[in-house]
């Protein structure tokens, strides 16, 4: 009898809650879904606070000369090669790093001298373009001028509209223009009236950019485009940039522990970077930071392999370099494993050699060190080891199997912004040898098509360096084990 009670009392809440709701909607006269109508655009809470955009500005502003102009131009939306209607998007790194901002059509000017038109002194301006309805509709709702004093904590805002018109007053007395580098040629079409001008691939930045501001009065403007003093700046990480990527090399590491207890042998390589990406995405991840390198057996000599699509055989090594982005900034990381759970004792010795170079760049990477001395470090070791177990007669033939650098700076870029030689506190940088062995090679043949390269996220301190991604282990044992766990 209660539960019959019950049951009628619930439906009578739910007819009640439905008649409210319906009033409701019909009052507020929704034609749409309520996303399209939201004034303000979504900011996540956990990037990067508006304050630190700020002091960035303030620094880049404080290094620049009075008789300066900065500008940085965001990426353009465009369509997609394999399908029209798509947009597929990108951002400017540096535009993000001094405002947070990602959204397309957007420029950022920094005037350190000021400067005073129609009665008021401007340091710092963003120039957005205001999105239409339809806009919103296809792409959601992107940074409005109401929302960059508060959100952005930028002084001034502006149509883009405005901007050639503004330009030319800002620029009338200086004498250098910085653009911020963007690879991106499309920076040019953020003006609708540049669309239909003829460009080419060929075409620089600096060129690019100079026919965007081709109506530009001041003749005797040297426009730059690169300023070193915010490549400095990017180079060290602050608390919270160290904060994100720590966060991204924390997802990684889930991935490959998953991805190690997935990977059998007769699967293919795809269904390891679907194990690995599926891992990324369901811990928060928005993506990788770069086409995951999952290459088994021969395919392991290939550097930059990017298929992932050859079956794993039993005797095979796989070699799995990815990292997952987190709000802009990656994470870079490599590990080596027998699909079979077991190093043939051919592999372990190599990877064992491996493994010595990596501790060995480790254990020197510390403040004032000299970049370059990081792969004279990993060659030495390589060489005296391969000479030891008989793959080369003399040091200076290492370079046929350890054929890349040892090292790159780590950031909002996979490959970050780098113009410094000796490392400082708050660099954070990969550490990836590798010895690659393909069928051919001048040794013995019980050494051909092994690849192996191990790579880890290394922050630089005061004192002795911190290894980003040491819950990943590296040890040949630790790594079979993991391997071992799906047997």
């Amino acid at each position: 009898m209660l539960s019959k009670i019950s049951f009628v009392g619930n439906q009578m809440k739910i007819l009640i809650t439905f008649l409210v709701l319906s009033i409701t909607f019909i009052n507020h006269g929704y034609s749409q879904p309520e996303a399209y109508k939201a004034t303000k655009a979504n900011y996540n809470s956990d990037g990067v606070p508006a304050g630190n955009y700020k002091e960035r500005r303030n620094l880049l502003l404080q290094s620049m000369s009075n008789k300066s102009v900065f500008l940085a131009f965001s990426y353009d939306f465009y369509n997609s090669v394999t399908s029209w209607d798509v947009d597929d998007d990108g951002f400017n790194r540096n535009l993000s790093y001094l405002t947070g901002t990602t959204d397309p059509k957007t420029v950022l000017m920094l005037i350190p001298g000021g400067a005073q038109v129609k009665d008021k002194l401007y340091t710092e301006i963003l120039f957005i373009e205001e999105q239409s309805e339809r806009e919103i509709l296809y792409q959601g709702k992107r940074t409005g001028i109401a929302d960059t004093v508060n959100n952005l904590r930028i002084e001034e805002t502006m149509p883009l509209s405005k901007f050639r018109e503004f330009i030319n007053v800002v620029l009338n007395d200086k004498d250098t223009l910085f653009i911020a580098p963007n690879p991106d040629y499309s920076c040019c079409n953020i003006f609708p009236e540049d669309k239909e001008e003829n460009r080419t691939e060929q075409d620089n930045q600096p060129e690019c950019i100079k026919r965007a501001l081709k109506n530009i009065q001041n003749k005797k403007l040297i426009v730059s485009g690169s300023i070193p003093s915010l490549i400095k700046m990017r180079e060290i990480k602050d608390s919270e940039e160290i904060r994100l990527i720590q966060k991204a090399i924390d997802i990684t590491t889930e991935g490959f522990i998953s991805t190690f207890s997935a990977a059998r042998a007769g699967m293919p390589e795809y269904k390891l970077e679907a194990t690995m990406e599926y891992t990324f995405k369901t811990l928060g991840s928005e993506k990788p930071g770069y086409h995951p390198i999952i290459a088994s057996g021969y395919n392991a000599n290939i550097l930059h392999y990017k298929k992932n699509r050859k079956t794993i055989q039993d005797s095979d090594l796989v070699l799995m370099d990815c990292g997952a982005e987190y709000r802009g900034y990656s994470a870079d990381i490599t590990r080596t494993f027998p699909v079979s759970g077991k190093f043939t004792q051919e592999q372990e010795i190599i990877y064992n050699v491996v493994l010595e170079a990596q501790d060995s760049v480790i254990s020197i990477c510390k403040r004032g060190v000299n970049f370059s001395s990081l792969r004279e470090k990993a060659g030495d070791v390589i060489a005296r080891r391969l000479i030891e177990i008989g793959i080369i007669k003399l040091a200076d033939e290492y370079s046929r199997y350890f054929v890349h650098g040892v090292s790159h700076f780590l950031g909002l870029d996979v490959h970050d912004v780098k113009v410094s030689e000796k490392l400082s506190p708050g660099n954070i940088l990969t550490v990836e040898p590798g010895i690659y062995i393909p069928e051919g090679s001048p040794c013995d043949k019980k050494w051909w098509n092994i690849g192996i390269r191990i790579e880890d996220d290394v922050l630089i301190t005061n004192t002795n360096p911190i290894v980003l991604s040491s819950k990943l282990p590296k040890r040949a044992k630790d790594i079979e084990n993991l391997v071992g766990q799906k047997k």
